[in-house]
C-alpha cells in the first residue's frame, strides 16, 4: 500500500537519540487513522543509531525514511517539508511525542476551520515522567501578534500547519538557536 495523498505529514528529524525515536514515531502513527498520514523520519549527520529504533516499521508504508548527511536538524526539516504530501504538516523532534487523542482533535479542529494553523499546549518531562513545565496554548487568536512579541514561547511541535500557509517557507539552515522563533516569524512574514 502506498500513501498517495495523506491528510497529515509528520516530519521527524533525528540525530543520536534512538532511545526516544521509537516513541515519537509510535505517537505520530497513533494520532491519525491508518492511511491518513505519512511519518517522514530524516536521520541526519551520518548517525546510524536510528536503525534499531525503526526496525519494526521497516515495511510500514506509512513510515518513510530519508537520510540526510549533514548533522543539521533544519536541513532535515526542510528535506521533510519538500517530501511531505499531506494537507497538514507537523514537525516533531525525535525526543518529543504526541498524545494521540489530543493531536487527532487538533487536526480535526483545524480541518474544519478557516485558520491556517493550530497551536495547542505542551508539557516538558524527564524520561521518568517527572513534569518540569506545562505550557498552555496561547490565548490570542492572532498568530502574528503572538510571534512578534518580544518574548514568546516557540514550540513548533505544538503547531499543525495547513500546507498553503507554508508555501516557500523553509527553516534557516545556518541558524541553530533560536531557529524555531525565526521559523515562526517567517510564517507571519
Amino acid at each position: 500500500m502506498v500513501v498517495k495523498n495523506p491528510l497529515l505529514s509528520v516530519i521527524i528529524p533525528t540525530y543520536k537519540r534512538p532511545e526516544y525515536l521509537s516513541r515519537a514515531v509510535e505517537s505520530a502513527l497513533a494520532s491519525m487513522v491508518h492511511g491518513e498520514l505519512e511519518v517522514i523520519v530524516i536521520p541526519n549527520g551520518g548517525d546510524s543509531s536510528w536503525k534499531s529504533s525503526l526496525r519494526k516499521w521497516k515495511e510500514n508504508p506509512f513510515v518513510k525514511i530519508y537520510e540526510s548527511s549533514p548533522p543539521n536538524p533544519n536541513i532535515a526539516r526542510n528535506l521533510g517539508l519538500k517530501l511531505a504530501k499531506g494537507q497538514l504538516i507537523r514537525f516533531l523532534d525525535d525526543d518529543d511525542y504526541l498524545i494521540p487523542e489530543i493531536a487527532r482533535k487538533q487536526y480535526l479542529e483545524l480541518l474544519s476551520s478557516e485558520y491556517d494553523l493550530s497551536i495547542y499546549g505542551a508539557r516538558t518531562e524527564t524520561a521518568d515522567r517527572t513534569i518540569h513545565g506545562v505550557f498552555h496554548a496561547p490565548l490570542e487568536e492572532d498568530y502574528g501578534a503572538m510571534v512578534l512579541r518580544e518574548k514568546f514561547l516557540a514550540l513548533p511541535f505544538t503547531t499543525v500547519y495547513k500546507r498553503a500557509c507554508l508555501a516557500d517557507v523553509f527553516w534557516n539552515e545556518e541558524l541553530r538557536i533560536p531557529e524555531d522563533e525565526e521559523w515562526m516569524r517567517k510564517i507571519v512574514a
